[in-house]
């Protein structure tokens, strides 16, 4: 293969990397109600989690835990707009919970992430005392367990699903044009 034929190869499979990228993203998580790291004077009568795009309406769930006891049974999570939400019992307790949440992108990628916050005094009426200044976990594609702090850091995401169908195709198709463009350079030198 000469240097040129390489050359415009490697572009080619630049372009489509570079044109495969936005594939990668994922539906984030942006806000939450309430927010992570909240201290509630009250029960809330629901939580609501805010996405940056749309999840899809299948595979929704939410679960609620107590940090010093056991899970929290909370409504069957519904989906307006951008927003799932889930009611709250408002038997809770005072105590520290953590909402662990999983959708599904548009691109089909499970997203995962948890936030916690607290509830001071139970009382019929939500109140905040204090926010947390930052909205919510970043989401990952690994399970999410409940944890007595938040995440606040980045976590790494797998790819997966139309992201490696798209890589392994590019892999495919330039190992294709190699072995086409070694058979027919070798027909060529024979004749």
């Amino acid at each position: 293969m000469t240097r040129r034929s390489l050359a415009v190869l490697g572009t080619l499979i630049s372009l489509l990397f570079l044109v495969a990228a936005p594939a990668s993203a994922h539906t984030e998580l942006t806000s939450s109600t309430p927010a992570n790291g909240a201290v509630l004077t009250a029960v809330p009568t629901t939580v609501s989690l805010t996405f940056n795009e749309p999840p899809l309406a299948e595979g929704l769930a939410v679960q609620v835990a107590a940090l010093d006891g056991p899970q929290v049974e909370v409504g069957k999570p519904t989906l307006k707009g951008s927003t799932v939400t889930v009611t709250w019992p408002a038997t809770a307790n005072s105590g520290e919970y953590s909402i662990s949440y999983r959708v599904v992108a548009d691109d089909g990628h499970p997203v995962t992430g948890q936030i916690a916050f607290s509830i001071k005094a139970a009382s019929p009426s939500p109140s905040v005392v204090t926010p947390s200044p930052t909205a919510a976990s970043p989401s990952s594609s690994a399970p999410a367990t409940p944890s007595p702090t938040p995440t606040t850091s980045p976590e790494p995401t797998q790819s997966g699903g139309l992201v490696g169908w798209v890589v392994g195709g590019i892999v495919v198709a330039a190992l294709v044009v190699l072995v086409v463009y070694a058979l027919l350079r070798r027909r060529g030198t024979r004749a």
